[in-house]
């Protein structure tokens, strides 16, 4: 993704009838990962599309030059990329998991030092530093293993205004992350989508 020319977006209220949440922010890498996807397969035009749709909406500014690796991206605004990147491609909840998974085989840009640790890691070690992952990857929101037995795990993601289509990357993310310690035919689904006290708890296999 190119950074030499900067757009200016204004961000506010969307339309869609998701929860907007002005909780804290993730990695600016997460959200270029996301606009490097749509770019992929849809090509450049499509990326500039995306970026004079989100020009439309009143709000704080977001340049482009700020969705890089080395920036910040307000939670709101990503999960508004991710609204916008889904209707542009018509995408399935299996597209939006694409996504995250994607991201899960490009986390060294996201998280300094994944790729090492994954490489030296089996599931039941990487569940064990999943609050710690989490809060290198965002500012808000807390990770809860609830169990972890063999081939199978429940944890929970809670304390901020969960958005479906986020849950949807967040399924991708965790299944790729999985492989990476080498586990076989990962599988994870949200099960409970709830409000931020509850928060959303996610069951993962592996062989």
């Amino acid at each position: 993704m190119s950074e030499t020319a900067t757009v200016t977006v204004k961000w506010g209220r969307t339309d869609s009838g998701f929860p907007m949440a002005s909780t804290g922010t993730l990695t600016g890498a997460s959200t270029a990962l996301v606009v490097s996807w749509l770019e992929e397969r849809k090509g450049a035009s499509t990326v500039d599309l995306l970026f004079d749709r989100l020009q439309s909406n009143d709000g704080p500014s977001l340049s482009r030059g700020q969705v890089s690796k080395r920036g910040k991206v307000r939670y709101s605004v990503h999960t508004s990329v991710l609204e916008e990147v889904a209707e542009l491609t018509d995408a399935s909840d299996e597209t939006l998991r694409e996504i995250g998974h994607d991201a899960a085989h490009n986390v060294e840009t996201v998280i300094p030092g994944a790729g090492l640790m994954l490489r030296l890691a089996s599931p039941k070690r990487l569940l064990k530093r999943a609050n710690t992952l989490w809060t290198t990857y965002a500012d808000f929101g807390n990770v809860e293993v609830i169990n972890v037995e063999k081939g199978s795990a429940r944890l929970r993601i809670y304390g901020f205004d969960t958005h479906p289509h986020f849950c949807r990357t967040l399924e991708g993310l965790f299944e790729g992350l999985l492989e990476r310690t080498g586990a076989k035919s990962a599988n994870v689904r949200e099960t409970t989508h709830d409000d931020m006290d509850d928060g959303c708890t996610f069951h993962g296999t592996w062989s």
